[in-house]
């Protein structure tokens, strides 16, 4: 090797240093953000997996009324849950705001059209779970 070939070479191996922890910082900030966008996932699942557990109980009843009362908690119990995991993966992204901060920001503009859809999702869901109960029993 010439003298001139390894100062090209010392630059060579710098560039692929540095772009390899270029990568590997790119990586990691990708990964940070899909591991709180799981948490919201995760959410859901435990959202779904609390209210069959509450409906699960409610199938059991033969009172119509009583049965109204275990899908409306259903539905408002799971949606507190999916809010809860959204409210923390905001606060862990965004720590400089406070609770009431987070609240206004994440609960606020959405709640209208929550309880829009809580109030079609109660009476569907009191309709097929008859449907629902044939299938799994």
């Amino acid at each position: 090797a010439t003298k001139g070939n390894i100062p090209a070479g010392l630059v060579m191996i710098s560039i692929a240093i540095s772009m390899s922890f270029a990568i590997l910082i790119s990586a990691l900030k990708i990964l940070y953000n899909i591991n709180f966008f799981y948490i919201i996932l995760i959410g859901y699942l435990v959202a779904a997996f609390v209210a069959g557990l509450i409906l699960l109980f409610a199938w059991k009843k033969q009172n119509n009324i009583v049965l109204w009362i275990f899908v409306s908690i259903a539905v408002v119990i799971s949606t507190i849950i999916i809010y809860a995991f959204g409210i923390f993966r905001f606060s862990v992204l965004f720590p400089a705001n406070s609770f009431a901060e987070n609240l206004t920001i994440v609960l606020i503009p959405f709640l209208p059209g929550t309880l829009i859809k809580s109030a079609i999702a109660i009476p569907f869901a009191k309709k097929i779970l008859p449907t629902v109960k044939n299938y799994l029993e």
